[in-house]
């Protein structure tokens, strides 16, 4: 069977190395963005001036969705990149089982949608992606609650 959207995009790859970096490292490039940035605020008294005009628990609030989002963006666009480019040169063959081509078996989790629907599966794997980038980063400034070391 020729290779498709379905196994060719970075997404699905789990055989090539730059895939499996990505993957791994996927936490690490989460908290890039914006990670430190309540230690920042902490240690150069920026957070004296917030605290002055709004609440803490508001600031909070704001701080934790702008870093959920930001860990989430930085993680997909690249994954929404790759699937795009890879839709506009391959083809859309619908996954067929006993071509042992794909890699899901019937007890993998949303298989049965993914040999009927594989842009739903799809769809419902970047939104995973998206959910637990937003988390890792957010562990992250969770993390500098409790820490004096910048990089931890």
């Amino acid at each position: 069977m020729p290779t498709s959207v379905f196994n060719g995009w970075i997404g699905y790859d789990a055989t090539s190395l730059q895939a499996g970096l990505y993957f791994i490292l996927l936490p690490l490039l989460a908290t890039f963005p914006y990670g430190d940035s309540y230690f920042t605020d902490i240690t150069e008294g920026y957070i004296n001036n917030l605290l002055i005009r709004h609440d803490k628990m508001k600031y909070l609030l704001i701080k934790f969705f702008v870093l959920f989002l930001s860990g989430a963006v930085t993680i997909i666009l690249p994954l929404v990149i790759s699937l795009l480019c890879t839709m506009s040169l391959l083809p859309s063959i619908v996954p067929e089982q006993s071509t042992l081509t794909f890699g899901i078996w019937e007890s993998d989790l949303w298989a049965d949608i993914f040999i009927n629907h594989p842009y739903v599966y799809t769809l419902r794997f970047l939104i995973l992606i998206f959910i637990f980038s937003g988390l890792m980063a957010v562990l992250a400034l969770t993390v500098s609650f409790y820490t004096d070391n910048k990089y931890i």
